[in-house]
């Protein structure tokens, strides 16, 4: 009988029902004391599962709501509404579920790209990260995102080292198909794990190859229904949400589409301009546009905004998505959203303690992946940094985006720590060889 293997599948249930115990508490008395007062975006996911018990998918949309959403999320809230009614109490318990499970799964990545004790403190720490827990009490779908990535990137590493298709195979792209029909800038990751499968496959490229082959074509094959709706929904080949429209358009030949997008999307930056200088001259501003609320509220402040350039709009956005705390307001996007004045005390503790205390050591994981060139875990600092460039530059920033690479930067952390640790017991070594000799 192996104690070792035992003795981890038993600190494992206790990770697992510690970290549920924790995130179910923290919702439910979150959800009883604040209910919906600060819901937002979980109204539109909310309002989308109605529309697809009321209607079924594959008919037009009575809103624009799946401009805004791909159909993932908003059917698990179809599915948990179906079976429990319309009640919130499931969709939080179910919640702390998949962010407990996403504990237990930071040990197996952790364990896969470093070691067993890599993995099993970045878990523990994953137990009170507090990015992994605030959500737990709302309708977004930051939870499930963040576990299904994390899911998909430890089951990827692992079907690169085997010689054939399996059953795990499938399960990766199932799962993956799954993600990108929730949040559609996943898709860009179609292209990297087919370079992945390339570039990594322990066998041979042919392997490789054919494992690109597979996934390529049940991808596509699996995309067929929503793409089918789309079609039926907007008259046009739309790739998961509209939101994808202001690249695909121009490619499928849809000029007149491509060009009114591009300008609703100036007329919409003139239109701040000039929103902006009339706040500014004392004029009071009424208009149904978003951020207008926050843009009154920071001139109010003392804050003047002006249009970014792209170098000012990528360095906001950048600070923005990897921000541990904020002391101060500022504008991000192209320059009219707000963002602040500041997070609350508790706020600026509680992720700067569990997510910003991190990065340090981050930074110095990322130092010794490099030198000590893992290919799996330069593949996942590869994941982070394409996950930072798609929000940057391609799409835009809100700073809980970054949560699904949370998981990978709590483990690089951790194997930077654990380097230190190694380094400084070499050094003690070695001081005390020398004052022996001395």
């Amino acid at each position: 009988m192996n104690y070792n293997k035992i003795s981890t599948k038993k600190l494992l249930f206790f990770i697992f029902v510690f970290s549920f115990i924790i995130r179910l508490a923290f919702g439910l008395i979150t959800y009883k004391m604040q209910g919906t007062s600060i819901w937002c975006d979980d109204w539109d996911y909310i309002e989308y599962a109605e529309h697809i018990l009321d209607q079924g998918i594959f008919v037009p949309d009575i809103s624009n709501l799946s401009a805004h959403s791909g159909p993932g999320f908003p059917i698990v809230i179809a599915f948990m509404f179906l079976i429990f009614g319309k009640s919130y109490i499931p969709l939080v318990i179910l919640n702390a579920l998949v962010s407990s499970s996403l504990c237990i799964l930071i040990f197996y990545l952790g364990k896969e790209l470093f070691d067993k004790n890599v993995g099993l403190f970045a878990s523990i720490w994953g137990i009170f990260y507090v990015l992994h827990i605030r959500y737990i009490p709302r309708i977004l779908k930051e939870v499930w995102v963040a576990f299904l990535f994390a899911l998909i990137i430890f089951i990827f590493i692992k079907i690169t080292k085997q010689n054939k298709i399996t059953k795990k195979f499938i399960l990766f792209s199932l799962l993956f198909v799954f993600l990108i029909h929730m949040d559609e800038r996943f898709f860009v990751y179609f292209i990297i794990f087919c370079l992945g499968f390339l570039l990594l496959d322990n066998h041979s490229w042919k392997i490789g190859l054919k494992k690109v082959l597979v996934f390529f074509v049940m991808v596509i094959f699996l995309m067929i229904p929503w793409l089918i709706r789309n079609y039926h929904v907007y008259g046009r080949i739309v790739i998961l949400t509209e939101r994808t429209a202001w690249i695909t358009d121009k490619y499928f030949g849809y000029t007149e589409e491509a060009d009114k997008l591009e300008k609703e999307k100036i007329d919409k930056l003139v239109l701040y301009d000039k929103i902006t200088k009339s706040l500014l001259e004392g004029k009071d501003v009424q208009y149904d546009i978003k951020y207008l609320g926050k843009l009154k509220k920071a001139i109010k402040l003392g804050y003047i905004p002006h249009r970014f350039n792209k170098y000012e709009r990528w360095f906001a956005e950048f600070k923005e998505f990897w921000r541990p705390f904020r002391f101060k307001g500022g504008f991000v996007g192209h320059g009219y959203r707000f963002e602040g004045p500041s997070w609350s005390l508790k706020h600026n503790l509680s992720v700067g303690l569990t997510y910003g205390m991190l990065l340090p050591f981050f930074i110095i994981g990322i130092f010794f992946v490099l030198k000590n060139t893992n290919r799996y875990s330069i593949f996942v600092l590869c994941i982070i940094i394409i996950h930072t460039c798609i929000h940057v530059f391609l799409a835009h920033v809100r700073n809980r985006y970054r949560i699904p690479i949370d998981a990978f930067i709590i483990i690089i952390a951790f194997y930077g720590l654990q380097q230190l640790y190694w380094k400084y017991l070499d050094w003690r070594e070695k001081h005390s060889l020398k004052k022996e000799g001395a």
